[in-house]
């Protein structure tokens, strides 16, 4: 008996061959949280061919009550990221923020708040906005947002002007940040090491 479809809501953080056959697509609904979807690599018409990293768009599934992988059936892209491409620096920012997103469980309960804080991130690096800023200041969000004390143990602990550097990105909107991204390797060092040696979060390297 087939599983019934599942139409969600999704964004596309990572795509794997699976053999000769198949494409793996990670997509995370801000409904159903982390799911892998599975798509023919044959087909013109299939997601593997329609699909971009970062791509926002409604996908239709097979998907079993309870399972978080299954085949997609049908995609309409509503929101295409190309751009994001264009921009080594951005490209790299968004690759890392994504692998993030996929090497940690997000659960249902709080995947429409991490949905929208990558939509936020995405449309900001397709904008222009300065890829390592937005970097800093998703990761920093997201640590929060999953219950880690990551103000008082370190951005807190900074030196004086290294926190004050993070506390303009923290507050000032993404579009209007103006700052010498020089300046913010090691805050996002800094982070980076946060998560790895005070937090369960997993960094792929």
């Amino acid at each position: 008996m087939p599983a019934p479809l599942v139409s969600t809501q999704a964004l596309a953080l990572r795509k794997d061959s699976k053999g000769e056959s198949y494409i793996s697509i990670r997509l995370l609904s801000p409904q159903l949280g982390c799911l892998d979807g599975m798509t023919r690599k044959s087909s013109k018409s299939s997601a593997a061919h329609q699909v971009d990293l970062f791509d926002e768009g409604e996908f239709v599934m097979e998907l079993k009550p309870n399972a978080h992988s299954g085949f997609i059936k049908e995609v309409t892209i509503t929101r295409s990221r190309k751009e994001i491409a264009k921009n080594y620096n951005a490209f790299a920012a968004a690759s890392e923020i994504a692998k993030l997103i996929v090497s940690n469980p997000t659960h249902q309960e709080n995947a429409a708040e991490v949905y929208d804080l990558l939509v936020k991130s995405f449309n900001a690096w397709e904008r222009g906005a300065s890829p390592k800023a937005t970097l800093l200041k998703s990761m920093y969000l997201y640590c929060k947002d999953e219950g880690y004390p990551i103000k008082e143990e370190w951005r807190m602990r900074l030196p004086r002007k290294q926190r004050d550097t993070v506390d303009y990105i923290l507050a000032t909107p993404l579009d209007d940040i103006e700052i010498d991204e020089s300046k913010l390797d090691s805050a996002l060092d800094g982070v980076r090491k946060y998560m790895s040696r005070h937090t369960h979060l997993y960094l792929e390297q």
